[in-house]
């Protein structure tokens, strides 16, 4: 019999995914760990450079870090949003200060602290955020 989780990784796998964080090791660590559940996943160590892998790879879910070097995740975010309101963003941040951004339903989809772990991006997160990224490979 098939789980809820099971069915929420089956859909997970036919999506790609971007994945924004500075710190080199964390990256690593959390490609590895995305990598069983999506179809590709992405990285980037910076909003600068995630923006250019969004415009190549069009991914249909992004995880972003917000505190980075050369353009924050809130900037990436900014930018983002002015030409696609459709792709779910996630903010995955350290600083509970930033918790304002989880009611702001223009920019994110969903927020997470650190460190997360996969239960809660399986369990929490996409649930919400699935029905959102599907509908753009559909298009």
């Amino acid at each position: 019999m098939e789980t809820i989780r099971d069915e929420i990784k089956a859909m997970a796998s036919k999506l790609t995914l971007l994945y924004v964080e500075d710190l080199d090791e964390t990256r690593d660590i959390c490609k590895n760990m995305l990598d069983d559940i999506f179809y590709r996943v992405y990285i980037a160590e910076n909003g600068r450079r995630a923006l250019e892998s969004y415009r190549i790879h069009a991914p249909n879910i992004i995880i972003t870090d917000i505190v980075m070097p050369s353009m924050s995740g809130i900037e990436m975010i900014q930018e983002i949003r002015s030409v696609d309101d459709k792709t779910p963003i996630v903010v995955v941040s350290a600083y509970p200060q930033l918790e304002y951004l989880k009611g702001d339903r223009r920019y994110v989809d969903a927020y997470m602290t650190k460190p997360f772990n996969i239960n809660q991006l399986l369990n929490l997160v996409l649930p919400k955020i699935l029905d959102k990224a599907l509908y753009k490979i559909q298009l």
